[in-house]
Parts: structure tokens; C-alpha cells; sequence
């Protein structure tokens, strides 16, 4: 139904503005009289140019232009409307020469060249509605193909962010389900508490994370349970602080943005044997959200193959795609400390 009205609005449209150059060029003639005839006159001397322009407009709209033009056979479109130019004139002439006589429209003597510059203004006048219906046929052609462009952008889009979203999320949740197996015997009332959070994270990544943007707040309410659940692989001696406002504001964002710089933070930035921390901070104004992780830094080996940096990679991809222009990721690191901070321009 949406669909039928659409091309239904298009068809009006294109009528309007086929009413709007046959006005045009009912006033063309205009310009080329001294005097200021009444339209019920121009119409008098002037419908058979009318009638043989339209003519023209027409065979170029429905056939000359597709079938010549647009497949690159200029020189046989040159040549048709030569000839249909040729065949309008001679037609004008023949009614000219047997139609009653009309007053002139201006007083005097007739011009000199008079014959060939009436052949001259009425082929202009006939050359005039090709040059309009090409650049009409140019014009909705050039729609249609950035409609198309635009469509396809879309869906590459939403399929590009759709296969990006599910590379986050299978070794995570192997990851998690390994740690609270091992808890099912320690520690029950654990085990039963994390696969809580669990079953919430997999609401998030299963309903919310199919749409292009969530509140600030779920995306908050993620990181935490996220960084719940990754307390249960790391030592209790880490030092793990989230630094978030009391009040999130209500702002939207892209689902999974933040979670590949928590991931990173505990991967690389946490060792049994050494202390180590993460620190999250997150600021908000009306117009930017800037997250920052903070963490030990303890660089991979070359046979360490979880440092491949995927996570990193794909994030960047995602900015690219969703945010064009309007974010900013800085990484800062040095022997001790590794900082990521991204700030997005809502």
C-alpha cells in the first residue's frame, strides 16, 4: 500500500513538471516579439509549433532517447532528430501556406531574410524541447541511479554492521559459559548469579543490538554486566574501577561500541602473577560521549596470538561506517599504562 502511494506521489510529480515546461514553452515566443500580444493570439499563431513540439518532446521521452541516446548511439540520435525536425518544419510550412491568413504581429514592412529566420525560430523552438527532454530523461536517470546507490549503501550497511555485531559475540560467550561450569561446583550461589547476567547480556546482544541505535543507559548497563562477568577470570587482586555518572543522559548511540575496548583492556592489560588494573571513565554533554579505559600494559609476544588485534580493527571499521567525520579514537600507551579513549559527536 505504502509502496502504491509512493508511485502514485512520483507520477504526480512528473505530470507537474510536464505542465511546467509546456508553460514554458508556451511562453517562449514571448521573447522574441516586440509587442505584448494577449495569450488568446500566441495561442492563435503559435499552437502548431506547440503541437509540433510536443511531438518532438514526446518521440525523444518514450523511444529516441532510451533507444539511442543512452546506449552511447549519438550519431543515430543526431540523425532521427535531424529528420523529425526536417518533417516538423516542412508540415509547418505547408500549414502556414494553406492556413487564413493571420495580421502580423508587428506593423511595417516584413524584414529582410524574414522566411529564413522564421525557419530559424521555429527550428530553435523544435531543437529547444530536445535539449529539455534530454535533460529531463539526464535528470530522472540521475535520480533513479542515486536512489539505487543510496539503497544498496544502506544494505551493505546494515550487513556489514550485522556481520561485524556476531564476530563479538561467539568466543565471549564460550569464554563465559567455561568460567561458570568451573564455578558450578565452587560456588553455586556464584555460578547462579553470573548466569543472570549472562541471560541479560544475551537479551542485549540478541534484541538490542539489531538496531542501528540504543540509549546510552542500556549500552552502560551492558559494559557492567559485561565487566561482572569478566571479574570471574580475573585475579581478585585486580583493581577494577568504572568512573560513570550517577545520571546517564538521554542519548543514543551505536549497540557494542565500547565493548571491544573493555575486551582489550582485560586481555591484555591483566596478569596472574603481576598486579594489574582497568579503569573505565565515561563523560557526556549534550553533544559528545567520551569513553576511556585505562589499563596495565603488558605487551604480547610474538607467539601470543590472542594480541592479534581484531577487536580493534573491526571497532574502527564500525566508527567508519556509523559515524563518518564525527569520532575521534586516540590511543596512548607507554610501559607501564595503555589508554584507549573514544569520543563520538551525537
Amino acid at each position: 500500500m505504502i509502496y502504491i502511494e509512493e508511485k502514485k506521489g512520483k507520477q504526480i510529480v512528473q505530470w507537474a513538471l510536464h505542465l511546467l515546461l509546456w508553460g514554458f514553452l508556451f511562453c517562449f515566443p514571448l521573447f522574441f516579439s516586440e509587442n505584448n500580444p494577449k495569450w488568446q493570439e500566441m495561442l492563435q499563431r503559435h499552437w502548431q509549433a506547440l503541437t509540433f513540439s510536443a511531438v518532438i518532446f514526446y518521440t525523444n521521452y518514450f523511444f529516441l532517447v532510451d533507444r539511442f541516446l543512452m546506449k552511447r548511439k549519438v550519431s543515430a540520435f543526431v540523425i532521427f532528430n535531424i529528420l523529425l525536425i526536417l518533417v516538423c518544419l516542412i508540415a509547418l510550412e505547408s500549414i502556414h501556406e494553406v492556413r487564413e491568413p493571420q495580421p502580423p504581429l508587428q506593423t511595417g514592412p516584413p524584414p529582410p531574410f524574414s522566411r529564413g529566420m522564421n525557419w530559424f525560430r521555429q527550428g530553435s523552438f523544435l531543437l529547444l524541447a530536445v535539449c529539455i527532454c534530454v535533460a529531463v530523461k539526464l535528470t530522472i536517470r540521475w535520480y533513479r541511479a542515486e536512489a539505487q546507490r543510496k539503497k544498496t549503501e544502506n544494505e551493505h550497511l546494515k550487513s556489514e554492521l550485522t556481520y561485524l555485531r556476531y564476530q563479538l559475540q561467539p568466543h565471549f560467550f564460550f569464554n563465559t559459559l567455561n568460567n561458570i561450569y568451573s564455578l558450578v561446583d565452587q560456588d553455586p550461589s556464584l555460578a547462579q548469579k553470573s548466569i543472570h547476567h549472562l541471560s541479560k547480556l544475551m537479551r542485549y546482544l540478541l534484541y538490542e543490538s539489531s538496531i542501528m541505535e540504543v540509549p546510552l543507559t542500556k549500552e552502560v548497563t551492558f559494559i557492567k554486566d559485561y565487566v561482572y562477568l569478566m571479574q570471574l577470570r580475573v585475579p581478585r587482586q585486580t583493581d577494577i574501577q568504572l568512573h560513570f555518572p550517577a545520571t546517564i543522559p538521554d542519548l543514543l548511540i551505536a549497540p557494542l561500541l565500547f565493548v571491544s575496548l573493555v575486551e582489550n583492556a582485560f586481555k591484555h592489560g591483566v596478569q596472574i602473577s603481576t598486579p594489574s588494573f582497568v579503569h573505565m571513565y565515561l563523560e557526556t554533554d549534550e553533544q559528545q560521549i567520551r569513553f576511556m579505559v585505562e589499563n596495565s600494559n603488558y605487551p604480547k609476544t610474538g607467539e601470543d596470538r590472542s594480541g592479534s588485534g581484531i577487536g580493534l580493527k573491526n571497532l574502527k571499521k564500525r566508527l567508519k561506517i556509523i559515524y563518518p567525520n564525527r569520532y575521534a579514537l586516540n590511543i596512548e600507551t607507554d610501559e607501564k599504562k595503555y589508554i584507549t579513549q573514544l569520543t563520538i559527536i551525537s
